[in-house]
């Protein structure tokens, strides 16, 4: 967790869009720990921080400006933006 802190941490300092900040969520952020998660049994807390952190990252710690984090969450074609929330890949992931 602290590798993703310390990503975010450097790319915030960029001026990225909200599409651009989902991008380095998913392909920089997130990508270090799926193979874990998918691996190894992971607590509650840890999936609640880590989508804390990736969404203060995309807010820039501020109040969110979508009411629903499903909106977030949702596909491209019916308004969304295709963010992971880590709790429900977690659920997918172990669903096999």
């Amino acid at each position: 967790m602290v590798v993703l802190e310390t990503t975010l941490k450097n790319w915030r300092r960029r001026k990225l869009t909200l599409l651009g900040k989902v991008n380095i969520v998913k392909s920089v952020g997130l990508s270090k720990l799926i193979y874990n998660v998918s691996v190894m049994p992971v607590p509650k807390n840890f999936c609640d921080k880590v989508n804390k952190i990736t969404f203060n990252f995309i807010w820039d710690n501020k109040v969110a400006k979508i009411k629903k984090k499903n909106t977030l969450i949702g596909e491209r074609k019916k308004g969304g933006l295709n963010m992971i929330d880590l709790t429900l890949m977690n659920k997918a992931l172990k669903s096999i």
